[in-house]
């Protein structure tokens, strides 16, 4: 629903300043820390009322302290590492400990107890057997966490995990050229912002697959639903609630600055193409992406109208299937020629103030968090 509350425009977006204590903090924390995929069914209610405190924290006090909570929660209270020194006789009593000492306010494990890594120059290539067991991980990994589709895709896919080289991250920054013109958007109008129910957004976060990612905060979706589902009782409901008000904050453009580039950076993995190049693949924080979910279902009615019949992307359900129907036909009536033209690297080659422009004229309600990520 659409409603208009008077807020003072958030400041212009100015290039964003990285906050160098949490850098270094999630840095450190996502070196040491390995997550839990699900969340053990005994500590979801009392996980659930962690983490409503610290939302209900970013929504009121909405400060860079309280996002910094928010952002190294999963790193403190999910983080299974400290089995890996044989202490601890179960994972649940793992995560208990993790839940105590979030809740006595220190961290479960110092952030500078970074597990040691192999030293990847003397790593040896994968022998045949040995890539074939990895591949049978990560198939059975899927499988387990129900996406027959994600399965289906690795076993079909030939494009492989690029490595971390200053190849690499040249190749990557290449691909995303700096601005030809500077960018001066409009401020957001006072007043205009899209705000949600817990209704709306307990229907978005079941839209999420079960095993998709994480990004920099180390929460799944599958985490969320795990701990908003029917059983979790009052304490799912409450968490819901405080999850709707930091929504909110979110489409309000009203996030802390310093905040900005973790809540809406993103995991960068570089994929080597079979043709050759690098495809990016960027996972960003569930927030972020739950806060986008939500922004393009309230006004997907309102954009088809300028996509339609030309972009089936977006809006129109079953519109791939349909463009690939279609082409089909065309195909096998022998009446003509069909052209596919691919532009490479299209959305990084517009100009972001022509997007933000767009944006406000045609979607102004979105436009604070588009504004300020």
């Amino acid at each position: 629903m659409h409603k208009n509350i008077p807020v003072d425009p958030p400041d212009p977006p100015a290039a964003h300043q990285v906050c160098p204590d949490l850098l270094t903090e999630i840095q450190l924390l996502r070196k040491s820390s390995r997550i839990v995929r699900r969340i053990p069914n005994c500590l979801r209610i009392s996980t659930a009322q962690e983490l409503t405190k610290v939302l209900r924290d970013c929504a009121l006090l909405n400060t860079v302290v309280a996002w910094s909570r928010l952002l190294t929660f999963a790193h403190r209270v999910l983080n299974s590492s400290s089995l890996d020194n044989n202490k601890k006789p179960s994972l649940t009593s793992a995560l208990r400990d993790n839940l105590r000492a979030w809740q006595e306010r220190r961290p479960g494990r110092e952030a500078v107890a970074v597990r040691s890594k192999s030293n990847k120059k003397n790593v040896k290539k994968d022998s045949v057997e040995e890539a074939d067991e990895r591949l049978a991980r990560l198939v059975h990994q899927k499988l387990f966490d129900g996406d027959v589709s994600g399965a289906v895709r690795i076993l079909s896919s030939s494009e492989t995990i690029s490595s971390a080289s200053p190849e690499t991250h040249k190749v990557l920054v290449q691909k995303h050229p700096p601005l030809s013109a500077p960018l001066t958007p409009q401020a957001p109008p006072p007043g205009i912002h899209l705000t949600v129910d817990s209704r709306e957004v307990a229907i978005t976060l079941r839209r999420f697959k079960a095993a998709s990612s994480a990004g920099l905060d180390g929460l799944r979706p599958i985490h969320l639903r795990d701990l908003t589902a029917p059983h979790t009782g009052d304490a799912g409901q409450q968490l819901l609630e405080a999850l709707t008000s930091v929504m909110n904050i979110m489409l309000s453009g009203m996030v802390p600055k310093e905040i900005c580039p973790f809540l809406y950076g993103a995991n960068l993995i570089a994929l080597t193409k079979k043709c050759g190049g690098l495809r990016p693949i960027a996972v960003g924080s569930v927030f972020r992406r739950l806060a986008a979910k939500i922004g393009c279902a309230s006004v997907v009615d309102n954009l088809r109208p300028y996509l339609q019949p030309h972009q089936l992307g977006f809006g129109t359900p079953g519109g791939a299937e349909a463009i690939n129907r279609a082409a089909r036909i065309f195909i096998q009536g022998g009446k003509g020629a069909l052209c596919l033209l691919d532009f490479r690297n299209a959305f990084n080659t517009l100009h972001r103030g022509v997007i933000l422009d767009s944006a406000l004229e045609k979607i102004p309600t979105l436009y604070p968090m588009i504004h300020q990520a």
